[in-house]
């Protein structure tokens, strides 16, 4: 381990305008292949290209075993033993560790093997010494990319040229300070380009996916992916520097957050920090990368900003009956009459001598009514207030045309569009009965977008 891992200064403003390049006298690659490990490495370099993504080079030493091209077919899943492990150490020190990656092999004009490759995330794992007092846990997240934040503190600038011979101060409102969740944060929009998430705790440990949770709810809040490029992380006497590839953020999405920044309510930072706070709170502790209900909410995302409305409804539908599925398990089951009725039926079938063998079917289908259908838990959402009538039939007559009539029906009129943004709206009622919110959100399913309180004391409406 590194004895600290951390970017300078200088680095860190070449990673922000994509010119972040670092010589490494030794880059190794390892296949995954637990039959044939091939292993390669040499000197090369680091280096970021084009719009903030991460590449490395390096040519192979002539101990390196030869390699084995499996070419691919198209449409052909790649198996693991495709994949390589990287490590890299770069010229001050710090190794540099990235899994799972894609390598290219050609050959320069005098032999020598090239080995290349793009990389999705990379890491550098340090160690503070023990003489210095550490306290607690932070994050620091950068972005860098035209994020929009709720402020509610002001950046005071002072600038001065030749000794004081002349001097300036600037303010600007660019911060959002708030606390949540037992931690601190502090979100600064450094510039156009620049949106740096600070995240402190006074505790010892933090969640390990923490960056991953804070993310995924601010993308759930604002309304689409935060892209973030760096990050570094602080845990006792034990530190983290990660690099990634964002990706590029669309800028065509039909989806609609369930707020938008700039005037809608006077105290603009309160309301965004109360759903952050209780989105967090919820999804905080989930131990895997990615949390279900950001599955639900990118592949939404992604299928807005698509060109097909149609895919748009469909995937749309189906994150409705995901989310209700994993959210609200214990909605909509049997009481105990109706299972025992089940327990009845089963037994009558029992004793049906059957010569045709469809005994076991009709069996499966009468078991299959101990598991409520979606249909079954919207009825209970519904009943305690959680969404509304209008909703649910939307969502089921979207669901049907959606699912059996995929480009294929004539219904893209302003009712199906209305459709659409009705279960927008109804996706984020149930994810906000899910995480116990209560508050303003945006209708986008009535125009000019009125602002609504949840939850309505109508449930019908």
């Amino acid at each position: 381990m590194n004895e600290q891992a951390e970017l300078s200064e200088p680095e860190l403003e070449s990673l922000k305008h994509s010119l972040w390049e670092i010589d490494c006298p030794k880059v190794t690659v390892k296949s995954r292949s637990p039959q044939n490990p091939y292993t390669f490495d040499g000197s090369g370099f680091l280096k970021q290209v084009a719009s903030h993504q991460l590449t490395f080079k390096f040519y192979a030493s002539a101990q390196s075993q030869s390699h084995i091209n499996r070419n691919l077919q198209l449409g052909e899943t790649i198996p693991n033993e495709a994949y390589y492990d990287l490590t890299a150490v770069d010229y001050k020190g710090r190794l540099w560790s990235c899994e799972r990656i894609l390598i290219d092999i050609n050959k320069s004009v005098s032999g020598e093997l090239i080995v290349q490759g793009s990389i999705p995330k990379i890491i550098c794992e340090g160690e503070i010494p023990q003489y210095v007092e550490c306290r607690g846990s932070s994050l620091e997240i950068r972005v860098f990319d035209d994020i929009n934040i709720p402020c509610n503190e002001i950046t005071l600038t002072k600038k001065s040229i030749g000794r004081g011979a002349q001097s300036s101060k600037s303010m600007s409102r660019n911060i959002w300070k708030f606390k949540c969740c037992k931690l601190n944060f502090v979100l600064v929009k450094e510039d156009k380009k620049l949106l740096i998430i600070n995240v402190m705790s006074n505790e010892e440990n933090i969640s390990k996916y923490l960056r991953e949770r804070i993310l995924e709810t601010l993308q759930f809040i604002l309304g689409y992916p935060i892209n973030w490029a760096v990050s570094y992380k602080l845990v006792g006497h034990t530190t983290e520097v990660t690099l990634c590839s964002p990706r590029q953020r669309s800028v065509t999405s039909r989806f609609q957050p369930p707020f938008i920044l700039g005037g809608y309510f006077i105290n603009e930072a309160q309301v965004f920090r109360r759903l952050f706070a209780k989105y967090l709170q919820h999804i905080i502790n989930y131990e895997q990368p990615l949390h279900p209900l950001w599955a639900q909410l990118n592949a939404i995302y992604e299928a807005s900003s698509g060109m097909f409305i149609d895919a748009h409804a469909l995937t749309l539908t189906v994150a409705i009956e995901s989310i209700v599925s994993s959210e609200f398990s214990q909605l909509g089951k049997l009481n105990n009459k109706e299972e025992e009725a089940v327990q009845k039926a089963l037994e009558y079938i029992d004793g049906w001598n059957d010569s045709t063998g469809i005994k076991e079917r009709i069996k499966g289908s009468i078991n299959a009514m101990r598991q409520p259908r979606v249909g079954d838990k919207m009825k209970a959402l519904e009943k305690a207030g959680a969404i509304t009538n209008t909703q649910a039939k939307a969502w089921q007559n979207l669901r049907n045309t959606s699912a059996h009539s995929y480009q294929a029906h004539n219904s893209k009129n302003s009712k199906f569009v209305k459709s659409i943004f009705q279960i927008n709206v109804l996706f984020y009622h149930l994810i906000f009965y899910a995480i116990g919110y209560q508050g303003p959100y945006m209708d986008v399913s009535e125009i000019g977008f009125p602002i609504k309180q949840y939850p309505s004391c109508n449930n019908t409406e």
